[in-house]
Formats: structure tokens, C-alpha cells, sequence
């Protein structure tokens, strides 16, 4: 394997970590809106900034997951050449 293969299974390691960070994150936030709407009560700060985070983690998660190649070009590596 080479240096591009190398790359390319760390970027797609890193956004399954990003996915289920996410996921877990989003979790969290729909929790913390469920509860405090069941209670009356309100949450300072909580909203589309508390949305926010786990948005960008599944954008991260779908970028080097999906999008493995373009990622790979970002950090200066070039595709290998395919044997004819």
C-alpha cells in the first residue's frame, strides 16, 4: 500500500470518528431541548448554536468519508497512476 492507500483509510478512520461524535452530540442536544421543553423551562444559549456543532462534525463525517479522494488531493497528494 502505498502513501495515497495510507491516507485515504486514515481520512475515512477519521470521519467515521466525526460520524459517531456527531451522531452522540446531536444526541445530546435533542435530549437537552426535549427536557427543557417538558419542563417549561428555557435554555440560555441552547438552540441553533447548540445545533451547530454536531452539524459541523456529520459535515466532517460525510466530507472524508464520501469525498475520500478530493480530501487526499487537499493534503498535496496526487492520485497514483493506474497500470494499463
Amino acid at each position: 500500500m502505498g502513501r495515497y492507500d495510507w491516507l485515504g483509510v486514515g481520512l475515512k478512520l477519521l470521519g467515521v470518528y466525526f460520524g459517531v461524535s456527531g451522531v452522540a452530540s446531536l444526541w445530546n442536544v435533542l435530549l437537552a431541548l426535549i427536557a427543557a421543553s417538558t419542563h417549561g423551562t428555557k435554555l440560555e444559549g441552547m438552540g441553533a448554536i447548540g445545533i451547530l456543532q454536531p452539524a459541523v462534525y456529520l459535515l466532517a463525517a460525510f466530507l472524508l468519508v464520501c469525498r475520500t479522494r478530493t480530501c487526499v488531493c487537499w493534503c498535496g497528494e496526487p492520485e497514483p497512476e493506474k497500470p494499463a
